[in-house]
């Protein structure tokens, strides 16, 4: 699954390259390539992947041959790049609103979405919020 994000943004990401245009949301598109953490420069889009694949059984065999990489690490990106030389893996493009639980505001953010929105506290936990803004 991925996700635009900003181009100052890319090097915290994995970053997919695509067979044409990029997908409209709800919709996927023919991967070419992915690169971990590339540099702005080194980008092939401004669409990262955003933590959900599915993916054949047959990416544990291809991450088992996985040489390390960035971070001395085996990355699942590489892996990808070699099932990509095999078959099609194509990159869906999200609906919705997505939070970077990575980053610490990002999951602050998250967790002030999903509060304000829950069913049991949301009305109170707004007030709460109100309070401190005043």
């Amino acid at each position: 699954m991925v996700e635009q994000v900003p181009m100052d943004k890319v090097s915290q990401y994995g970053v997919v390259a695509l067979e044409g245009d990029a997908p409209a949301a709800g919709t996927s598109q023919v991967m070419t390539g992915v690169v971990e953490k590339p540099a702005q420069a080194d980008a092939p889009s401004d669409l990262a992947v955003v933590g959900r694949y599915i993916l054949p059984a047959r990416i544990f065999e291809l991450l088992a041959d996985t040489a390390p990489g960035a971070g001395n690490e085996i990355q699942l990106t590489d892996a990808i790049a070699s099932l990509m030389k095999e078959e099609s893996v194509e990159a869906y493009r999200m609906q919705g609103v997505t939070y970077d639980c990575g980053s610490k505001i990002g999951y602050l953010q998250a967790t002030l979405a999903y509060a304000k929105r829950h069913p049991q506290v949301g009305a109170e936990f707004a007030e709460l919020l109100r309070q401190y803004n005043d």
